[in-house]
C-alpha cells in the first residue's frame, strides 16, 4: 500500500501508469521498476525509471546527485526528473518503521532492447574493454579529476568493512554510547550492555527486522556503525553486544583457505591505522557491477548515487575488482568437487 501511495503521487497527473517490468537491483533493498505514464486522453509519455527505497537513502541519493552528478555527467546518460516524492506518515509509531521513497530516472533504450547490467554483459561476454569504456565515459569529470589527499585508512575503508558492533534488546545499567559524541575508542565485548542516544541516522535494513546506526559524520575518521537487531527505537534504550566486527569477520572467513598466505585479519588494526598519501575525485560509492548498465549502442552508465560522494579515487575501482573476482571470475573455476 505505501508503494501504490507514491506511485499515485509521482504519477498524479496522468490518467494512469503501467508497470512494465522490474530490474535487478543491487545490495541495498530498493525495488526498481520500468514505467509507463499514461495521460487521461490516453496518450503515453515517455518510459521513465522508478525507484522505490528507504527514503533516508533516496533522499541521500537525491541530494548527492545534485551536489556531486548532475552537472558531471556524459550527454547521452540516465538522470534524476524530479526531486523524491514521499508520503507522510499520519501517526507516530513506538517502532522504526520502514518510510518509502520514490524517485524517477530517465530512460535509456531501444525498441525491443532492454538495458542490462555489467554483470550480465561481463558473464555473456568477459570483455576488459566494458570497464575501458566506463572510464572512458566517467574518468575525464570523475576520478580523473583528483587532487592530492592524505588520510589514515579507515577514514575511507573502514565503511567497506562490518560494522562495529551487533545489539539485541537487553535490561539493566550498561555505558554510554552517543550517536553525537565525537567517535569512542570503545573496546566492547560480547556480553556487555550499553545505553544508546543521539543517533539520528537510522535506516531499515533490508531483513525488515534490524536497523543501521549510524552516529554523527566528523572530519577525519571513520563513522561509529552499529546493528540493532530490533525495529523499535534504539534511542534510550539499553542493548547486549551480540557480536562485533571481529567475530563477523571470522565468521565470514571461516573454512577459507589462504593457500599459505599470511591471514590479513591479523593486521587488520595496523592496516586501519596507516597512512595514505593519495588523491581525492569524485567517486561513485558502491560501484557493483548492477550499479553499471549496458545500454543502446553499447553506451555505458551508471546509476544509485545514494553513497556517491569526494573520496580516495582507488575506491570505486577496488569495490568493482573485488565484485568481477566474486561475480565473474570465481564461478568459473573449477572446485574441488569437480
Amino acid at each position: 500500500k505505501p508503494n501504490l501511495r507514491l506511485l499515485q503521487v509521482l504519477f498524479q497527473r496522468y490518467g494512469r501508469v503501467v508497470i512494465e517490468t522490474e530490474f535487478l537491483s543491487g545490495y541495498s533493498g530498493a525495488r526498481t521498476f520500468l514505467a509507463l505514464p499514461i495521460r487521461p486522453d490516453g496518450h503515453a509519455d515517455a518510459y521513465t525509471i522508478v525507484k522505490i527505497g528507504e527514503r533516508n537513502a533516496i533522499r541521500r541519493e537525491y541530494e548527492n546527485y545534485d551536489r556531486f552528478v548532475k552537472d558531471t555527467l556524459p550527454p547521452v546518460t540516465a538522470r534524476v526528473q524530479s526531486p523524491p516524492v514521499m508520503v507522510a506518515s499520519k501517526t507516530r509509531q513506538a517502532q522504526v518503521r520502514f518510510q518509502p521513497a520514490a524517485l524517477r530516472y530517465t530512460f535509456l533504450a531501444e525498441p525491443g532492447q532492454m538495458p542490462v547490467s555489467l554483470r550480465e554483459t561481463l558473464q555473456s561476454n568477459p570483455d576488459p574493454g566494458w570497464i575501458t569504456q566506463l572510464f572512458e565515459t566517467f574518468g575525464p569529470n570523475w576520478w580523473m579529476q583528483r587532487r592530492p589527499y592524505t588520510f589514515r585508512t579507515a577514514q575511507e575503508y573502514d565503511r567497506l568493512l562490518p560494522t562495529w558492533y551487533v545489539l539485541e534488546p537487553a535490561s539493566g545499567p550498561g555505558i554510554l554510547v552517543d550517536g553525537q559524541d565525537p567517535p569512542p575508542r570503545l573496546d566492547l565485548h560480547i556480553g556487555q550492555t550499553v545505553r544508546l542516544g543521539g543517533f539520528e541516522q537510522i535506516e531499515m535494513r533490508r531483513d525488515g527486522r534490524s536497523l543501521s546506526l549510524k552516529a554523527a559524520e566528523r572530519p577525519g575518521t571513520p563513522r561509529l556503525r552499529l546493528r540493532w537487531m530490533s525495529t523499535a527505537d534504539p534511542n534510550g534504550a539499553t542493548g547486549r553486544v551480540v557480536a562485533t566486527r571481529a567475530t563477523l569477520l571470522d565468521d565470514y572467513t571461516e573454512g577459507f583457505k589462504r593457500f599459505g598466505l599470511p591471514d590479513p585479519l591479523a593486521r587488520l588494526e595496523e592496516i586501519l591505522t596507516s597512512q595514505v598519501r593519495g588523491t581525492r575525485a569524485i567517486i561513485h560509492g558502491d560501484l557493483n557491477l548492477e550499479n553499471i548498465l549496458v545500454g543502446p549502442g553499447n553506451l555505458v552508465w551508471l546509476i544509485d548515487f545514494a553513497t556517491t560522494r569526494e573520496g580516495h579515487a582507488l575506491i570505486d575501482f577496488a569495490h568493482l575488482k573485488a565484485e568481477i573476482l566474486a561475480h565473474i571470475i570465481a564461478p568459473q573455476i573449477p572446485s574441488e568437487k569437480d
